[in-house]
């Protein structure tokens, strides 16, 4: 399984010139921590996130120093976007198997990743989508590696079973090529963790 299948496709963005309240505010309608920043293009230029929006945003409370020394004054609070966002990103292609895009999350400690194809934001994905993808129902995921088995490899009638995302395969009278095909199949259908095709099928 690819980015590109399991990407939000409809991305909730920033624009540089956007007022960086505007930006919060989105922020927590939406429930994220980060939003893409694109240009009037959909060209990512950078992105945003909470802590970049909360840098010098609240002020002390000033009953605090009625009797004593006044803080030193806070550095003017960016008014845009383009003032607080990072510019140096971390975006990957479509194309990138999930497998790679979650180790490279967890490496980097990202929470979302923008996808990005010829410079133009296409997609994001987040840790959600990826623990959405490995917590499907196993009978969920049974039909949907039938039915990419009755496409890919119509010829062996395959039987399917699926445990915990594990996927065990028998097919009576599938030789080695056939195999590894099924097994390729089924392993990229989301959710799956794993695949099994036993050696004998118990046939004969």
């Amino acid at each position: 399984m690819k980015a590109q299948d399991l990407m939000t496709r409809a991305v909730v963005t920033a624009q540089p010139g956007m007022a960086a309240k505007d930006a919060a505010r989105l922020l927590v309608e939406h429930g994220f921590t980060t939003l893409p920043v694109v240009d009037g293009r959909d060209r990512l230029v950078g992105v945003v996130a909470e802590a970049d929006l909360l840098r010098n945003r609240i002020l002390p409370d000033p009953r605090t120093f009625v009797h004593g020394q006044p803080p030193e004054p806070l550095a003017p609070a960016s008014t845009t976007v383009a003032e607080v966002m990072v510019t140096d990103v971390v975006a990957v292609d479509p194309r990138m198997h999930v497998a790679e895009l979650s180790k490279l999350m967890l490496d980097k400690h990202l929470r979302t990743v923008p996808i990005v194809r010829d410079g133009v934001l296409v997609g994001v994905v987040s840790r959600r989508d990826l623990l959405r993808m490995i917590a499907r129902n196993d009978d969920v995921i049974a039909t949907d590696v039938r039915r990419q088995l009755s496409v890919a490899a119509g010829r062996i009638p395959w039987r399917i079973s699926v445990t915990r995302g594990v996927v065990t395969l028998a097919g009576e009278g599938a030789d080695d090529v056939e195999r590894h095909v099924a097994t390729v199949v089924a392993g990229a259908v989301a959710g799956v963790v794993g695949v099994e095709v036993p050696d004998h099928d118990g046939a004969g």
